[in-house]
């Protein structure tokens, strides 16, 4: 045992523990009304959670059980996006390019049909964007 608690007389020690008991006792209902609360809002939290949707995608639990980060999933996978983007960016502008000039070739080759060749090209350039 402590010496200094030894030194103290019995009858501090006595009101020192009584103290300490007393204060226990006080704070118990209060624990137990905190541990309900909490109960019953994790319940309702486990409730909820069902009726939102999540998907969450394979690749990720891959990387997770891997023990890999998957904030790295997802910067590889806006970068393959953005590659693929671009990709597909250039193959749309190569196609207009290529309508431009067989329009251009069909109205010198036939001008009776200029008028119909300009509705075909409004048509399809009409989703297009300039940059």
């Amino acid at each position: 045992m402590n010496t200094k608690v030894q030194q103290l007389p019995m009858q501090c020690r006595a009101k020192c523990m009584q103290a300490t008991i007393s204060h226990a006792i006080s704070v118990i209902p209060d624990s137990r009304t905190h541990s309900k609360a909490l109960t019953s809002n994790l319940q309702q939290l486990s409730n909820t959670s069902q009726s939102i949707p999540t998907a969450v995608p394979p690749e990720i639990i891959q990387y997770i059980e891997e023990g890999r980060n998957p904030d790295i999933y997802t910067r590889e996978f806006v970068e393959l996006v953005q590659a693929r983007n671009q990709q597909l960016k250039g193959k749309s502008e190569a196609f207009a390019q290529f309508r431009d000039a067989l329009a251009r070739e069909i109205r010198g080759a036939i001008p009776d049909i200029a008028s119909q060749v300009e509705t075909v090209v409004n048509a399809t350039a009409s989703g297009e964007t300039t940059g």
